[in-house]
């Protein structure tokens, strides 16, 4: 019950408290009697509920007086029903028809710009409308006729274009500046080849070329004309020494890879090749071969000095490695044997 704001009342209320609490020994419970008698409607400021129907969902439900204007029972039906022609912000849209597809299609009235249904037509649209002659950038086209083919074609003014494709460009080209027409020509030295006696011309950069084809060139350095050549001692025999058992002794030596690039035997697909250093197919001394690949071993046949050395060199590294085998060879008979041989 709510204290009432008149003096006069305010003191009767005041006496009805003290003469309620008097002859009461729990106050608590004369207190909780006091707002039942003036609870709900038996309370004088008591105000009907006012019935109302949802806008949103259709049922039915109370408000207070003072929420006379309320309309709707819950948050959810307010979402519900401003959607659409209902909402106060909404705007009648404007019914279109796409000049690419012919598809009709509504737009709000502040895209009423908008001419396609979609951004595929609207990239249509402006390529018809911004191409050839229509475009801002259009520039008249030059008529031209190519000197090669006779084909007519057309190009812009700012192009110097001749032709009409690469290809006749190039053979423009080639009309124009092949042979002494050439800005790189330089006159040719006439010459005579050595081998078959025939003419030919060299530019001057290859003036000390002496013959006219490979062919020639081969027929030349062949045999004895060779600088390689050492009065065929590379068609000589092998020693019986030279056998397969001293081969797998030099390869396990060598750790079964070439010692010039590093090619293991696995990667090479075979066995790796035995080469002799200073290129005697008579002396197998262990310190006279090395392991090589098939490609190194065929590249070591030119400049023999060189590799000679080198290779000497590289065996007396292995031979001193801990890893190596201890060779049982006599080596100061062998050196007799070729002592007594030479």
């Amino acid at each position: 019950m709510s204290i009432p704001r008149d003096p006069e009342k305010y003191k009767l209320w005041k006496e009805n408290i003290g003469k309620a609490n008097k002859g009461n020994k729990r106050p608590d419970l004369a207190e909780r009697n006091r707002h039942q008698d003036f609870s709900g409607s038996k309370n004088p400021n008591w105000k009907e509920n006012i019935h109302k129907i949802c806008l949103g969902c259709g049922g039915s439900f109370d408000v207070k007086p003072f929420e006379k204007n309320r309309k709707f029972c819950k948050n959810k039906c307010v979402g519900k029903f401003y959607v659409g022609e209902n909402s106060p912000l909404y705007k009648e849209k404007i019914h279109k028809t796409c000049p690419i597809c012919k598809i009709d299609f509504d737009v709000k009235p502040s895209h009423e710009w908008r001419e396609c249904c979609s951004i595929e037509c609207k990239d249509k649209l402006h390529s018809e409308k911004m191409s050839g002659e229509n475009s801002p950038n259009w520039k008249e086209r030059i008529h031209k006729i190519c000197p090669v083919c006779n084909i007519i074609f057309d190009i812009l003014p700012s192009e110097n274009q001749e032709c009409c494709s690469p290809i006749c460009a190039g053979k423009l080209l080639s009309e124009r500046y092949s042979g002494k027409d050439s800005f790189f020509w330089k006159e040719r030295i006439p010459k005579v080849c050595i081998v078959c006696g025939d003419p030919f011309d060299v530019i001057p950069s290859k003036e000390d070329q002496e013959c006219c084809s490979s062919e020639c060139r081969g027929r030349l350095f062949s045999g004895e004309n060779h600088p390689n050549y050492i009065n065929g001692k590379g068609r000589e025999p092998y020693t019986i020494e030279f056998n397969e058992q001293l081969k797998a002794i030099i390869r396990h030596r060598d750790g079964y890879k070439c010692q010039k690039c590093g090619c293991p035997e696995i990667e090479e697909g075979k066995k790796l090749s035995i080469h002799h250093i200073d290129y005697n197919k008579k002396n197998c001394l262990p310190e006279n071969f090395i392991t090589l690949c098939g490609r190194c071993n065929s590249s070591v046949n030119s400049k023999r000095l060189y590799w000679t050395e080198y290779f000497t060199k590289r065996v007396k590294e292995v031979m001193k490695s801990p890893l190596q085998l201890h060779f049982n060879y006599e080596i100061s008979k062998k050196k007799e044997v070729l002592k007594s041989q030479s």
